[in-house]
């Protein structure tokens, strides 16, 4: 696969092959001309919804959420828009036969000075159940750290550990969504770990001088508040 490149109306569409056409599909939605099942998106200014072509249903991403802090603005400036950056990644780990996420087939953005002011983003639909309503979901820790640790092998991370974001499907596969690997991908893959540690009592080891780091101000930070508590 190959991740193709056009600009159409203001927007820089990234898209994957696909038998779909997701613009006419982003048309249709758009000019409410297709069935939609909103979805809770915690945000006012992002928007998720189930859409379906003739084919198969996608779940589309629409965002125009802008984060003012200063560091976020400095991480956009070097890494670029984030829904563009991903689709190539993930298109990269599919052809190198990772299949454990939510794959993202088609990215529709308008930026200004390398951040995004409005995007959309079509993303594969998962049929399965949320570890949030199965009955002991820790007894899938193993398959989630499985999960990570092959997200890790192919470039990506999760950066938001947490049940909600691993889908059991009908065959009895883990399917990790909500990939949210913004800025550096070594930062996101040390939270990873770090997170992987903290919720479910996993130490994983690593090489990676960036976890070794956040390792390190993790501790520094402890021994901190402890000598305040001593105060």
């Amino acid at each position: 696969m190959s991740v193709a490149f056009s600009r159409k109306q203001g927007f820089e569409i990234y898209q994957r092959v696909n038998d779909d056409d997701f613009t006419a599909l982003l048309t249709q939605y758009k000019n409410n001309q297709i069935p939609v099942r909103k979805l809770a998106s915690g945000s006012a200014a992002r928007s998720v919804a189930i859409i379906a072509s003739e084919k198969r249903k996608y779940i589309l991403k629409e965002d125009r959420e802008r984060d003012k802090r200063l560091e976020k603005k400095i991480a956009n400036f070097i890494f670029g828009p984030f829904q563009s950056r991903l689709i190539k990644l993930m298109d990269r780990a599919v052809n190198e036969g990772c299949h454990v996420f939510q794959e993202l087939y088609f990215v529709a953005e308008k930026n200004r000075f390398r951040t995004t002011q409005d995007v959309y983003a079509f993303y594969e639909y998962i049929e399965g159940t949320p570890l949030t309503e199965v009955d002991n979901p820790e007894q899938f820790i193993p398959q989630i750290i499985e999960c990570i640790l092959e997200l890790h092998r192919h470039g990506l991370a999760s950066n938001d550990i947490h049940f909600g974001n691993f889908i059991l499907t009908p065959d009895g596969t883990l399917r990790i969504i909500d990939i949210s690997c913004k800025a550096s991908v070594k930062v996101c893959q040390a939270n990873d770990l770090l997170t992987l540690r903290r919720k479910f009592g996993v130490e994983i080891e690593s090489s990676s001088g960036v976890y070794k780091i956040i390792r390190a101000k993790e501790a520094l930070r402890r021994k901190i508040r402890t000598l305040k508590h001593k105060k």
